[in-house]
């Protein structure tokens, strides 16, 4: 099996049919294409898929088995069954169009060690359409079914009858499921005040709801936007503990201040952890807990970092300034006058017994 394939920049335009569905079907789609024999086929098995194409994908097997239906649904490739066992083939036109370099005798003579899927439309199989079909029934079973459907639908009478003749008009008992929220809450309201509730309580009632969010999803979701790829399960962690750090120092809104760090990597073109760390940890230190004190932050920060070039720029000139002095005095060329130790008559006068 090689592995490398040619992929058409059109690919980006003809798949943009499975952007409905998200961008797991478009990823699984493109990374599935090195995986395909010389004839473009491979195993439709979900788990060996995911297992080959997408090992370290945080998804799990019923997601992939999603995925690949939907594909197959657009019709980029064709999923059929074999022996109880289930198998992918891209089109044979579209597959050699696209791999030009595959020998031409390849495309004529099969020797893929999968099986050739159905040539007909009409008999390609889906999972939609893997269950045996039923049998045709016999006239007597007709006629059997005619006379069952008969039975119920005087029975079906008989009941509807019984029922207008037993109805009271003191109690009626609903128990139609109310599936539209508005109704739901305006019945709430009524209900609010027809009983004369509390007036805290009517205003908790009145309030809109509000969508639940996993504390460091929405983070988590912006960077994968932003970064353009799935976030490894280490860093959807990492993600999730700056925004329990945040959290635990009484932050109003976590998410807000990590998509706010995440925002400045993107603006530095470091889309990675280790950036986006430093970023945090130094608002730890400062004590950000609100996006108002992040501004405070970078005014402190580049205040430091003026006072800190300043501080070297002196440092420097005092060096520079030490060794110009002693480039000086090597110019000048005044030397200690030392021709008196030298003279022993200056031996003498200073007490010293010398020997002629």
């Amino acid at each position: 099996m090689s592995r490398r394939r040619y992929i058409s920049t059109d690919i980006s335009i003809d798949t943009a049919e499975l952007a409905q569905f998200g961008p797991l079907p478009l990823l699984l789609y493109t990374w599935a294409i090195p995986h395909l024999d010389d004839w473009g086929r491979m195993s439709g098995e979900s788990r060996k898929f995911k297992l080959l194409v997408c090992p370290a994908l945080d998804v799990t097997v019923s997601e992939v088995e999603k995925a690949i239906q939907q594909i197959t649904d657009m019709g980029f490739w064709q999923r059929y069954q074999d022996n109880g066992k289930w198998f992918i083939a891209i089109p044979k036109d579209s597959w050699f169009k696209d791999q030009s370099y595959i020998n031409t005798k390849k495309r004529f003579q099969d020797e893929s060690k999968f099986p050739a899927p159905p040539s007909a439309e009409n008999d390609r199989i889906t999972p939609q359409k893997a269950v045996s079909p039923s049998p045709s029934p016999s006239p007597s079973l007709k006629e059997d079914d005619d006379n069952a459907r008969a039975r119920e639908e005087i029975t079906n009478q008989s009941l509807e009858s019984n029922h207008e003749e037993s109805e009271s008009p003191i109690l009626e008992v609903w128990t139609t499921k109310i599936e539209d929220e508005a109704v739901l809450e305006a019945d709430t309201k009524q209900v609010a005040d027809a009983f004369d509730l509390p007036i805290a309580l009517k205003s908790k009632l009145n309030e809109p709801k509000r969508p639940v969010h996993d504390l460091g999803s929405q983070a988590i979701t912006f960077a994968e936007l932003n970064f353009s790829r799935s976030l490894l399960p280490i860093e959807r962690s990492n993600i999730s503990d700056f925004c329990h750090r945040f959290k635990n120092r009484a932050s109003p809104d976590p998410d807000a201040i990590v998509i706010e760090g995440i925002k400045r990597c993107v603006e530095y073109h470091h889309c990675d952890m280790v950036y986006l760390k430093r970023i945090i940890i130094n608002w730890l230190d400062f004590g950000v807990v609100d996006l108002s004190h992040i501004a405070k932050a970078d005014l402190e920060r580049s205040r430091q970092k003026g006072h800190n070039q300043s501080s070297r720029k002196n440092l420097k000139n005092k060096v520079r300034g030490g060794n110009d002095n002693a480039k000086n005095l090597r110019n000048t060329g005044h030397r200690i006058n030392d021709s008196a130790a030298y003279d022993p008559s200056e031996w003498v006068k200073a007490g010293f017994a010398v020997s002629t």
